[in-house]
């Protein structure tokens, strides 16, 4: 091993740390790579420059443009109207319209603009017949990893892979070439889901549905005794029983100091903080009180809501959300908006301490309290993805075939093989601006910045694997551990090592980092490389165990109030289903022999 390849193999083992760890924003991390690459010499300045210029964040780009003039212009909303219509015939049939929707969807769209699509209408679904979310949303973002895969366009993984392809000079990936394969996966996946994997789904609550349930769950808050409050002067036993039931004091403090207990003697001033575990029906106690505020409300000095007119909400940090990184606090979020923040919640976990100065991350819930005006205004920001019933209106619905036919013909002429998918892709968007689809700000807006700039920083780091010659010594090293019991054992072996990777770090850096090393353990092994780039490309696209692993995973985690193990329980059966699966029919669909 020389020093050069060393150095490359620290780099990448120190950045998928950080990226399981999510100790930096994914998008910034791998930006970061870039630059020390450059300054460690293993990249060129022109080198660096050419993964911007690389047609895979182009064409991504251009895909997500291509599914927002869909959904704008409601061409998806006769399966919004079936999804309902199945609802009303049980929760199978239900969560059979789910998985084949998202599954065919996915095919021609984004599987993480499906995911996002299919979202609040799988919850409003959920609320309007009393089923719970969480049996409905992990087979949703499964369901469109296995549509991803049926089609080059379904997933950025296949437009990353098939540039790293087109860079060893090989054919480039056709456009309906892995369908055949894709389509026997995504069968086996959704017959999984809609038979085994249903009765490993939980039932789990979200932050709305416990509005409407016993107060199983408690939120610590604090509440403060405003001027000129008619409570001043009253003991606090006396206004706990008559205004504080649904809560448990925990302490009080005045002008900043502690007071001793027992806390029911103490008589009430002017700013007088209640430390309190609050249940959410205590909220509204706290809020129809004269005289009581929750610390933030007081502290922001946000208008006073009637509780009689507002609405109780779910919103989820999307993964483009200009608030990631940032506290609500620092945004100033509850005055700007003029809604409340009744909790946080991370990965299923309700965040109950310094609410207001937590960083914001990809996937936190948001409860938010507020008018239906205010509820609105704040819908149509690309800050938080509102999770109610609030009908998003298409405003463009007579384009409806017009966007339809663009993309329909972005996919035929680039299933003919004549022009590049990348120029197809970025003409098609073009069309849906032209044609009024979109206008340019909803096409800038509709694209996830965060994963072309993952994208290409992944990609930077599979051009500095290959060129220090690290890809080939992993690729002998692959060999030699495989090599013996043949072609099909390499490629079971190869598909294995992705999708184990792809639990634990990006999807698009898993496919940059591992499409040359197949390459290259395919030369090793005097095999057709092609069966070896599928293997990573089905891979890379099938992450299930983890909700970290892949980004439609991350965005249904929060939303469904899972735990970490429901992951585990529902995907690690689906993991080995498809890689044995896809070890068996790869070799057949692909030769491994020239």
């Amino acid at each position: 091993m020389t020093p050069t390849i060393a150095l490359v193999f620290l780099i990448t083992g120190v950045t998928f740390v950080l990226f399981a760890t999510e100790r930096i924003r994914a998008d910034a991390l791998a930006l970061s790579v870039l630059c020390v690459l450059g300054l460690t010499g293993l990249l060129t300045g022109e080198e660096i420059l050419s993964c911007f210029s690389n047609p895979a964040p182009i064409t991504v780009a251009a895909m997500f443009i291509l599914g927002a003039g869909l959904t704008r212009t409601g061409a998806l909303e006769p399966v919004q109207r079936g999804l309902l219509y199945l609802a009303d015939r049980g929760e199978l049939l239900l969560l059979f319209g789910v998985v084949t929707a998202a599954t065919l969807t996915s095919a021609f769209i984004n599987n993480t603009a499906v995911v996002m699509f299919y979202l609040p209408v799988v919850l409003q679904v959920c609320a309007q017949k009393g089923y719970a979310p969480s049996r409905f949303l992990i087979p949703l973002s499964y369901a469109s990893m296995l549509g991803g895969v049926c089609v080059l366009i379904g997933t950025s993984t296949n437009i990353v892979v098939n540039n790293v392809v087109t860079r060893h000079q090989l054919p480039a990936l056709g456009m309906f070439e892995q369908t055949r394969l894709g389509v026997i996966l995504a069968l086996a996946g959704v017959a999984y889901l809609v038979t085994v994997g249903r009765w490993l789904l939980p039932r789990r609550e979200t932050l709305t549905s416990l509005l409407t349930t016993a107060p199983v769950k408690e939120y610590r808050t604090e509440v403060v005794v405003l001027p000129r409050s008619p409570l001043i002067g009253q003991r606090l036993g006396d206004v706990r029983r008559r205004h504080l039931r649904n809560g448990t004091i925990l302490g009080v403090t005045r002008h900043g100091q502690p007071l001793d207990p027992p806390f029911d003697a103490i008589v009430l001033e002017a700013g007088d903080c209640l430390i309190m575990n609050l249940a959410l029906s205590g909220v509204r106690d706290v809020q129809t009180t004269r005289g009581l505020a929750l610390l933030p409300d007081a502290e922001l000095g946000i208008e006073e809501l009637g509780t009689e007119a507002t609405t109780w909400v779910e919103a989820l940090v999307p993964n483009n959300s200009p608030l990631l990184g940032r506290t609500l606090r620092e945004l100033d979020f509850a005055r700007r908006h003029n809604v409340r923040i009744l909790a946080l919640h991370r990965h299923g976990m309700n965040v109950r301490e310094l609410m207001e100065e937590t960083p914001l991350r990809f996937g936190d819930t948001l409860l938010l309290q507020g008018t239906e005006e205010a509820l609105s205004a704040l819908r149509g920001s690309r800050e938080l993805l509102l999770l109610s019933s609030m009908p998003q209106p298409a405003v463009r619905r007579h384009k409806r075939w017009v966007a339809l036919a663009i993309v329909v013909g972005v996919m035929l002429a680039a299933g003919m093989g004549n022009w590049s998918v990348a120029h197809l892709a970025l003409g098609g968007a073009l069309l849906m601006v032209l044609t009024r689809c979109l206008d340019m700000n909803e096409a800038y807006e509709s694209i996830n910045w965060s994963i072309i700039a993952l994208i290409v920083g992944s990609l930077g780091l599979g051009l500095a694997m290959e060129k220090t010659g690290g890809a080939a010594y992993l690729a002998q090293g692959l060999y030699r551990w495989l090599g013996e019991w043949g072609p099909w054992v390499a490629i079971s072996g190869t598909y294995l090592v992705a999708t184990v990777l792809t639990e634990m770090v990006s999807n698009n850096a898993v496919a940059a980092l591992m499409t040359p090393i197949a390459i290259a353990s395919a030369h090793a092994l005097d095999c057709d490389p092609r069966p070896f780039i599928y293997a990573v490309a089905f891979a890379a696209s099938a992450s299930f165990a983890t909700p970290i692993g892949y980004q439609t995973n991350t965005i249904v985690y929060g939303a469904g109030g899972y735990q970490f193990r429901d992951f585990l329980r529902v995907g690690i059966p689906l993991n080995i289903l498809i890689w044995l699966l896809a070890s068996w029919f790869l070799p057949l669909l692909w030769p491994v022999h020239r």
